[in-house]
């Protein structure tokens, strides 16, 4: 699991270099407001059918979810996109989550990046693949520890 959740914030980190890299073409990968809303709607859709963080199955294109917010069990009941708002980068839409288990209310900023693929990143996690970070996994005691 760990070396998948590595594996994962790699391919972000270099994915998001390489559109900062280019940014006198920055319009080649930013995708149009319609094609980012829709990438979007699919994104969380995905979520509200159980579907976990990643490639969501059989978009055309590519949409690529990123999502650091999602709590183990909490599932998304429905939403409401609220709009488009400014951003650093990309586009950026301001969502209302109606979470459960436990019951939440919340409003997030999504981040969308790229053409194909299209990735959908939750804003606080955008913001820490830009500073060269990433969410840390709770560090694993063995059970073997102070025997």
């Amino acid at each position: 699991m760990r070396t998948k959740s590595a594996a994962a914030a790699v391919l972000q980190l270099l994915v998001a270099a390489a559109i900062c890299g280019c940014v006198d073409h920055a319009s080649k990968y930013t995708p149009s407001a319609a094609a980012a809303e829709a990438a979007l709607r699919c994104a969380l859709d995905a979520w509200k059918a159980g579907q976990p963080v990643g490639p969501v199955p059989d978009t055309k294109p590519v949409i690529h979810v990123t999502d650091g917010g999602r709590k183990t069990g909490q599932t998304l009941e429905r939403y409401e996109v609220l709009g488009e708002t400014r951003g650093t980068a990309g586009r950026t839409f301001v969502v209302q989550l109606h979470l459960a288990n436990p019951e939440e209310r919340l409003k997030a900023r999504y981040v969308l990046v790229g053409i194909d693929p299209l990735w959908v990143f939750r804003q606080e996690d955008y913001e820490l693949l830009m500073h060269w970070d990433h969410h840390m996994p709770a560090e694993e005691v063995p059970a073997t520890a102070g025997r």
